[in-house]
């Protein structure tokens, strides 16, 4: 560099070169330096030559304005970074991290509870409750920004006017059957939209159990007598004396519960043994 010495600026430009050198070059350039933060977030020290000061005062300024503008591009870039994937976050591909509650509740229903993963009326029970319950109260709502209290306000809304044509709460079992299906998604969120699931805490209203009878020895046998002619009798025997539920007894068949013409074996007996049930451990002898 060539030969140089000292120099001091006018007053107009004093504050601006404050906290740095100012050389005048023999062939009479003024070079400054001082130590700055640059744009890569590194301290060092920057030098800008220029015949007079207004040329180094525009220099100096704009490199301050650039590394200020990629400083904020980066430091906006991090907070997306954040927001995307927050303590390891990882959203599955093609979903969004800012997806909504409602969007993500469909998203986990038709990926993880179709058929044959689940029975088809357990997938349509689920769709219903997520078109019926969930998207009307939630609608475009980030599930990211979801919290326990709006999953608290949520119960107190299924409560007090959660029927369809909202005059009146739904009952706790209703109520279950909602969060199973919005607890279950919220899990399967959770380590890749949300860090935790907002309604692990909530406490619903106790399901009380249904009170049920058993059939009487006279029950039993009109409803054997009245089976005789149907073609699942076999099934229907055994529904009586082992307690256990038709529906299995229909995939062990392979047999279909389709709708017959007339009322069949069970509407017959449910008119006359309404609100009966089976139950092995309490059948009379």
């Amino acid at each position: 560099m060539a030969e140089s010495k000292s120099y001091t600026p006018s007053s107009k430009h004093a504050k601006i070169f404050e906290g740095g050198t100012l050389y005048l070059r023999k062939d009479g350039y003024l070079i400054f330096q001082k130590y700055e933060t640059d744009e890569n977030d590194k301290y060092r020290r920057v030098t800008f030559t220029g015949k007079t000061e207004e040329q180094l005062a525009k220099k100096y300024k704009e490199f301050l304005k650039r590394v200020k503008e990629i400083r904020g591009q980066r430091q906006q870039e991090a907070y997306r970074m954040l927001a995307g994937a927050p303590l390891g976050l990882k959203p599955p591909a093609g979903i969004d991290i800012d997806i909504s509650l409602s969007d993500w509740v469909l998203y986990f229903i038709q990926t993880y509870k179709t058929p044959p993963s689940v029975k088809r009326t357990t997938y349509s029970s689920y769709m219903q409750t997520y078109q019926t319950q969930i998207l009307p109260f939630f609608g475009q709502t980030p599930l990211n920004k979801v919290t326990d209290a709006d999953m608290q306000t949520y119960l107190n809304f299924l409560q007090t006017n959660g029927r369809l044509d909202r005059k009146g709460g739904l009952s706790p079992k209703s109520i279950y059957n909602i969060f199973v299906v919005l607890n279950a998604a919220l899990e399967k969120a959770r380590g890749k939209i949300i860090i935790e699931n907002p309604a692990a805490e909530l406490r619903l209203p106790e399901v009380q159990p249904t009170e049920r009878r058993v059939l009487t020895v006279e029950e039993m046998e009109i409803f054997i007598k009245e089976i005789f002619s149907e073609r699942l009798r076999v099934a229907m025997l055994l529904s009586l004396f082992t307690g256990a539920r038709m529906g299995k007894y229909y995939r062990w068949s392979g047999a279909t519960s389709t709708r017959r013409s007339g009322p069949s074996v069970s509407a017959r007996i449910w008119n006359g043994c309404s609100s009966l049930t089976t139950h092995p451990a309490k059948r009379p002898s």
